[in-house]
């Protein structure tokens, strides 16, 4: 039986970064004989593994929560991003496509399209991202992802319409409701297509929201180093 008081104190190691503590407590539980066929507690040891960057034992614990649980696209979708993190695309693919099927979630159709181009197989990503951007046009990152794959495909000014009609998002989304990760997005977005000037008005913003954040003043450094080349 899970006892939920240590799953928490797990929770609480992995919040403050002590992940090997935190898969220590996993790995106690799961040696209880009742404990072994929790599915649960396989993917809390696979995420404090992901996060302790040991990425095949994470891979292990996923597949055996999987095969556990293999109507839960959740964990399918947890073992299809381990498996992208070690480069193993094609099988990744595969786990995103059996959660696809299972849930209704835009994230796994995403990835599996993510899969495809990192596979190098651009028109078969272009599909996937074509047919999702027509189901949720609002959506800033297909678009990113779809403009990346018509550049490599050399369709260069469908690509740069792509990227324009992400940009456009992502400044509606910065208006409506700022956010610091949504100004990064924004700047990156203009620096693709090398709008410099409007990249480190996008980056001022995020240092505005996250001062505290030693990234967005690199990035802002470096966006008002190439404005100024340029």
């Amino acid at each position: 039986m899970t006892h939920p008081v240590s799953v928490q104190t797990a929770e609480h190691l992995t919040a403050e970064r002590k992940y090997a503590d935190a898969a220590d407590i996993y790995r106690s539980l799961l040696e209880n004989a009742e404990n072994k066929t929790d599915a649960a507690l396989w993917c809390g040891l696979g995420r404090v593994l992901m996060q302790d960057q040991q990425f095949y034992d994470a891979i292990d614990a996923f597949t055996t929560a999987a095969g556990l649980a293999p109507e839960n696209p959740e964990i399918m979708a947890a073992l299809g991003d381990a498996l992208a993190t070690v480069h193993e695309y094609e099988e990744a693919k595969l786990w995103f496509e059996k959660a696809a099927s299972l849930a209704d979630n835009i994230r796994y159709q995403f990835r599996a399209g993510d899969m495809l181009a990192y596979l190098g197989k651009y028109d078969e990503a272009l599909v996937y991202y074509t047919l999702l951007s027509s189901k949720y046009p609002d959506n800033a990152d297909l678009l990113r992802n779809k403009g990346k794959v018509l550049h490599h495909l050399g369709r260069t000014t469908d690509a740069m319409n792509t990227i324009l009609a992400e940009i456009q998002l992502r400044k509606d989304m910065v208006e409506k409701s700022p956010d610091d990760r949504c100004y990064v997005k924004l700047a990156v977005a203009y620096k693709r297509i090398g709008l410099w000037q409007e990249a480190e008005e996008a980056y001022a913003g995020a240092v505005s929201l996250a001062p505290e954040n030693p990234e967005y003043h690199m990035c802002l450094g470096s966006a008002r180093g190439m404005n100024n080349r340029t």
